[in-house]
Order: structure tokens, then sequence, then C-alpha cells
């Protein structure tokens, strides 16, 4: 079974949905249900989650790292070309307004230091769809709020298990 730890996440207030959390900007649904069907698809690799918000990129380590899967997660694109330089991540999960500049953005640098790596980016604008990955080199898209099981499936089908 799946939980989120109210006091890992402080910034969170429950909504009425018992799988509804939000903080200021930013609302996140999580499905509680067992499902070991998860646990075949997901064992090791490594994701690096880039996000200016703390809650989110910590939010999403926890329900990794409950998978078995690394996770680092960084504030900036400063942040994260330097952690990129010293390691290798099966994926990247990029926020799409990160601080300034647009996630689209970083993608070819991120690929410059790691030619080929899975790039999904993460945004609450519905408006950019699977059109818009095209003119963007991402692998991938995550609207938020998203559920659990959406997220999972995602990360799936670039962490595979070993």
């Amino acid at each position: 079974m799946y939980f989120l730890e109210r006091t890992r996440a402080p910034a969170f207030a429950e909504t009425g949905d018992p799988g509804f959390f939000e903080s200021p900007g930013v609302a996140l649904h999580i499905d509680f249900y067992t499902d070991f069907a998860y646990h075949s698809i997901m064992a090791n690799g490594r994701v690096l989650v880039i996000d200016d918000e703390a809650s989110i990129r910590e939010l999403l380590c926890d329900f990794l790292s409950s998978e078995a899967i690394a996770c680092s997660n960084v504030a900036t694109l400063a942040q994260a070309l330097e952690l990129l330089k010293d390691n290798s991540f099966n994926l990247v999960l990029l926020d799409r307004n990160l601080d300034a500049i647009r996630g689209e953005q970083i993608i070819p640098r991120i690929r410059r230091i790691h030619p080929g790596i899975p790039v999904v980016i993460m945004t609450g604008d519905h408006q950019f769809n699977e059109n818009s990955l095209k003119h963007v080199a991402a692998d991938g898209i995550l609207h938020k709020p998203f559920k659990f099981d959406e997220f999972m499936q995602l990360v799936g089908k670039f962490v595979e298990s070993e």
C-alpha cells in the first residue's frame, strides 16, 4: 500500500479528497491502493528530478525510493548540470517552469552531457501536449496534478528492471 507521510511534506494541505493534496500553486492526486505489478516493473535505476518546488521534489523521490529507484533532486539548472556531469541517470523529470527558464530550453544542455537520456516535462499547462513534445525534443509529458499510477507508469517506460 502506498501512503503519503504528512510529516515528510508539511507544505501540503489535505483538501477533503483522501488522495488529493496541494501546496501553493501545486496540486497532486495520489491513488491509495495495493498493486504489486509496479514492483515487477520497477527495480533499480536512477532518476533526476529538477523542480524549483522542494515539496514536489521530495514527494517524487519518496515515490521512486519506495519502488527501489534511486532518486536525486535539484532546484536549479546549475545544480542539475553539475550533478549530470558526475552521475548517470536513466531518466530526467524536468519542471517546465524552472525559475526564469522554460524546461524545454534546458533539454539541449542536458543532452550535451548525456546524449539520448530520456527527459519528461512536468507541467500544469494543459495546452502543452503531445504535439508540443515534438518541438522541444522531450520524451514524455506529465501534467500536474497527476495520479500516482500515471506517474509510476510513465517512469516505468524509461526505467526498466534489470
